[in-house]
């Protein structure tokens, strides 16, 4: 008699209804018994459901503490700054370091009791503080930093917190902060801070933009967070339009540049999947982005006011640095 798998309280998970199918299959070869059979679905009954349904009401959770801690931390923000000028230097600096120490203390507290999700919450909320903090700091005593120095200190420290937690949320807020710094630099669009000095050149390339690539997207694969490789290469491409720029290249060039970004991407992506064997998730970052370029460029030319466009500018030739890494990057492709 065939093996009928039973009825198991109605539950829609795909995984599971795959595995139904499966285990008749394996009856039928005489893989497994009935017993056996009825002990591997069991393992997916009821109890399976209720830890599936608990486990997206912690990500829910985790999503609404992480929002608040935002929240709190905007509005103990938007309170001192509008009595700023009122309280006295050394109140503004107990104010700033209490704040920071509370959030720390208490986030790291609720940690080592087993409130994991709060407790990232509040370390989150002080990692926000200690960029308010900067700041305001550098408010009080009229100090003149470089362009994007803000985001630079408050990059350094969001990755010292997430490296030390190892949690994805505190370094892919740290790749965005080392990201909004190199084109802060590059761009001169840090005027918008009146705090900070900006009568420096503007560099074309900014290197130490790179080794804090290398460390975080390092991290990542060390840890396999995907979040983090994603947000770093998309800071590496939005590196490379500057890097472009310098070369003196024409929109020709970069829309070409970028379409063989992509198809390098798309074989980064299969390496991981099927050679290297990596977590999915990492090869739907390289994949996502990749096809991202691909058809962002090919939606581009897809105009013919746009292809002719390009065809008939008078192009300067770019530099050499530009056809090497184009090169490469299209013998890797092939």
């Amino acid at each position: 008699m065939d093996y009928q798998p039973p009825v198991t309280g109605g539950i829609a998970d795909r995984f599971v209804e795959h595995l139904k199918k499966e285990v008749v299959l394996w009856r039928g070869k005489g893989i497994v018994d009935d017993q056996t059979a009825q002990r591997i679905l069991g393992l997916y009954g009821e109890g399976y459901e209720q830890q599936q349904k608990m486990h997206r009401q912690a990500r829910l959770t985790q999503m609404i503490v992480t929002l608040g801690a935002i929240l709190i931390g905007a509005g103990m923000i938007l309170f001192v700054s509008a009595n700023w000028q009122t309280i006295p230097t050394g109140i503004k600096l107990l104010i700033i370091f209490a704040s920071i120490a509370a959030a720390y203390g208490s986030g790291m507290w609720l940690n080592s009791m087993g409130y994991t999700r709060t407790g990232t919450a509040l370390l989150f909320l002080g990692v926000l503080l200690y960029g308010a903090g900067i700041a305001l700091i550098a408010q009080i005593y009229n100090i003149r930093a470089g362009s994007g120095t803000l985001f630079l200190l408050w990059g350094i420290g969001a990755l010292a917190t997430g490296a030390a937690l190892r949690a994805q949320l505190f370094l892919a807020f740290a790749s965005i902060l080392f990201g909004v710094w190199s084109l802060l630099i590059r761009s001169g669009s840090s005027r918008w801070f009146s705090i900070f000095d900006f009568g420096e050149p503007l560099p074309g390339y900014h290197w130490p933009y790179l080794l804090a690539l290398i460390i975080l997207i390092g991290l990542a694969y060390w840890w396999r967070q995907e979040i983090v490789l994603a947000v770093n290469v998309l800071g590496f491409g939005s590196w490379m339009m500057f890097a472009l720029w310098r070369w003196n290249i024409q929109p020709v060039h970069a829309i070409v540049f970028y379409l063989i970004f992509g198809v390098f991407l798309m074989l980064l992506a299969a390496l991981h999947i099927y050679i290297l064997k990596f977590p999915r998730p990492f090869g739907l970052v390289y994949s996502m982005l990749g096809a991202a370029c691909i058809l962002v460029t090919n939606y581009i030319l897809s105009f013919n006011s746009v292809l002719n466009g390009l065809m008939f500018t008078k192009a300067s030739y770019p530099k050499t640095s530009y056809w090497i890494v184009f090169g490469i990057l299209l013998l890797l492709s092939m």
